[in-house]
Parts: structure tokens; sequence; C-alpha cells
């Protein structure tokens, strides 16, 4: 194999590890969350204490002795299913959890873009050099860094 042919290899590789040193990092040291997203973990905690599938449980604000529920309709169900899968699985805690997801996430949708920038004609290198400027972006890296 000729080095332009291992240096896309090599990207991919380094692409890789990344993102897994900074899930581990992540897991041990869990994102901050933004307020609005951090609902989808309310809706969790309320069906996991017995509440309906996606919905909220709060106390009614009329009515402190009493608790009011709302169907959650702006955020998707997939957001809180995917770690509370890892919560029931693996026994780790909401913050643990979603670092699970977000490594997971990482990984898999790198994969993907690869594959889909070979499929559409682009060379093994320039599809991994498109990676790594994917990888440099400020939105790539959020997820480390809070919850969003």
């Amino acid at each position: 194999m000729t080095a332009n042919q291992n240096l896309p290899k090599a990207i991919m590789a380094f692409l890789y590890l990344a993102v897994i040193v900074l899930g581990i990092m992540i897991f041990i040291a869990p994102p901050s969350i933004f307020p609005d997203p951090a609902n989808v973990f309310h809706v969790m905690r309320s069906m996991q204490l017995g509440g309906g599938f996606n919905r909220l449980i709060t106390p009614d604000a009329d009515n402190l002795t009493q608790n009011t529920s709302e169907f959650l309709t702006w955020w998707s169900p997939g957001q809180y299913l995917v770690p509370y899968a890892f919560k029931l699985l693996f026994g780790v805690n909401t913050g643990q959890a979603s670092a699970l997801t977000i490594t997971l996430c990482q990984l898999l949708g790198l994969a993907g873009f690869y594959a889909f920038f070979k499929k559409t004609g682009f060379s093994p290198l320039i599809a991994a050099l498109s990676l790594l400027f994917i990888g440099c972006q400020q939105f790539f890296v959020v997820p480390y860094v809070f919850c969003n």
C-alpha cells in the first residue's frame, strides 16, 4: 500500500480515537445540559416514576398540592429513550447514559458520512479529509461540553 492509501485510514483512526477519548472523558464528567433540552430528561424521570409515555408531570402552578401532566410535543422521545435504554442495560446514571449516547452517535455519524462521501464518488482521501474538517467544527465538539 502506498502512503496515499494509508493516509485516509490514519485520518479515520485518529478521528475515531479522538471521539473515543472524548467519550471516556464525558463518561467520567458528563456534559452540562441546556434548560430547554433538560425537559426530555424530566419526561424520562416522569416515566420512570410511573407517568405515561412522553408525559411531563410537574406541580400545578395554580395548586401546588396537585400535579399536572402534559404531553411533550416539541422533543422526540428518541432523545431520552436511547439514554434510558443504556441506563437499564448498563446500570449507569443519566449523565453517563448521555455520554454513551453521544459517543455512539458521533462514531456512527462519522462512519455514515464516510460511507456517504465514498458512495457519492469522493476518493477515500477526500472523504477522510472532509470528516477531519467536520470534526474540527464547533458543532461537532459542542455535545462534549453541553448536552444539547
